[in-house]
């Protein structure tokens, strides 16, 4: 038996990848917000950096991850 992965495997493992990063990002969309919000004492700089990054690895980076992985079916 070989030790090359399957299609299967792959397939899984992006797939868990796109969404950890998914995740990520909506976990530093509410930071943003409660640092925004005053509920945590940082500064707002960093509230806005967790926002704009929380956004960037919520709605970019998983359409460009699922474009550059895709099938490539003719």
């Amino acid at each position: 038996m070989s030790d090359l992965p399957t299609d299967d495997t792959i397939a899984r493992n992006r797939f868990m990848i796109i969404s950890m990063i998914r995740l990520i990002g909506a976990v530093a969309v509410m930071l943003g917000i409660l640092v925004l919000t005053d509920t945590l004492a940082w500064p707002h700089v960093a509230g806005y950096a967790l926002l704009a990054i929380g956004l960037i690895d919520t709605f970019v980076i998983p359409p460009f991850l699922a474009k550059k992985w895709g099938s490539k079916r003719g």
